[in-house]
């Protein structure tokens, strides 16, 4: 089975490992999304309830104003805020840290300067 640094992969291992009290579906996409979400030009919106759990599955995509905005420097930060926010959530943090990094590192699809790239983005 092939290992990809993608939306659902990396929902699913903070999903599997919030905290007893934990996140929702929606709550979680609200968090990390939380600047997209914010930034009144855009005129976002958090999707429906159902289309979160698609979102957050792999069955839907994240919606390409949100991917692209998070490719802005301000955006980036935005995200990192949302990520910081999110793994607050979580009940260990550093296996959190150590599966998303895993993911990364076998990820076929991805050059290990790109790898390198993703890794200093996400776990400051």
């Amino acid at each position: 089975m092939s290992v990809r640094l993608d939306f659902a992969s990396i929902s699913k291992i903070i999903l599997d490992n919030r905290k007893s009290d934990g996140l929702s579906y929606m709550a979680y996409y609200e968090k990390l999304f939380s600047y997209a979400l914010s930034q009144e030009d855009m005129e976002l919106s958090a999707p429906e309830p159902t289309q979160v759990g698609r979102i957050i599955k792999g069955e839907r995509s994240v919606h390409k104003d949100v991917v692209f905005l998070y490719g802005t420097p301000q955006g980036g930060e935005g995200l990192k805020s949302g990520i910081l926010e999110v793994l607050s959530e979580v009940s260990d943090t550093a296996y959190v840290r150590e599966q998303l990094e895993k993911t990364i590192r076998l990820d076929s699809s991805m050059s290990k300067e790109k790898k390198i790239a993703s890794q200093s983005k996400c776990f400051c």
